[in-house]
């Protein structure tokens, strides 16, 4: 990509566009979460009672995490146990990258 390109579109964009065109078979990394997955994770959380919400909301909480925006404890627990947040600086991992892009 160039330089041109990235003062456009910004680095962010380019770590999606990046990530979500690579080989998808690659390690743990790069699967896309399922249903089942994000119903573990959930436990007995009071919002998003249905699993199309909670699907939603987790898709939310990527988008707000990249924009450097925070969440909620609750969902902040959900998506580090989902490994789509580091544990120490709260950043997107790159299966958080790969799932916003492919959510």
């Amino acid at each position: 990509m160039s330089i041109r390109k990235l003062k456009r579109y910004g680095w962010r964009n380019w770590e999606l566009f990046h990530i979500s065109n690579r080989n998808k078979g690659i390690g743990e990394a790069m699967k896309v979460v399922t249903l089942e997955q994000v119903n573990n994770a959930w436990g007995n959380a009071n919002f998003g009672l249905k699993a199309e919400d909670r699907i939603a909301y987790l898709k939310q909480a990527l988008d707000k995490v990249n924009r450097d925006y925070r969440n909620g404890w609750t969902m902040t627990q959900i998506l580090m146990e989902l490994n789509l947040l580091t544990k120490k600086r709260r950043r997107l991992t790159k299966r958080g990258l790969f799932n916003l892009a492919n959510l």
